[in-house]
């Protein structure tokens, strides 16, 4: 479906290949999400080292980790998300990443996990 907009298109369902495709041919990936529990375009898009224009929002911190070409956005301010696009195209310095430290316990493993839920 085309919108008025000729840069907009509905894309519907992409199998994989066609993501990435998508992801390679892009100059930037905007994640605008309000609520992930995750947020794999991120994780995905990372690896295309481009900039990454994303909700400022903890799920996001968690995904992006220490990525270099962030650019947050606050989720609830078009002006905001216009100020984040615009500092992308222009290339302007990125935002520090905001990794989120785990504080659970590391499980590394099946036998690890079942000993940790037996609590033996």
């Amino acid at each position: 479906q085309q919108y008025p907009l000729t840069n907009i298109s509905l894309l519907g369902l992409l199998q994989k290949a066609e993501v990435e495709e998508r992801y390679e041919t892009c100059d930037a990936l905007i994640f605008p999400s309000l609520l992930e529990t995750w947020g794999l375009p991120l994780t995905e898009f990372k690896e295309f080292n481009k900039p990454i224009i994303a909700a400022d929002l903890e799920y996001a911190h968690e995904t992006i980790g220490n990525y270099s070409k962030i650019y947050w956005f606050d989720p609830e301010s078009a002006e905001s998300l216009a100020l984040a696009i615009h500092r992308a195209r222009h290339k302007e310095t990125p935002d520090d990443s905001k990794p989120k430290v785990c504080k659970h316990m590391k499980i590394l493993g099946w036998d690890s996990l079942a000993t940790h839920i037996i609590g033996r």
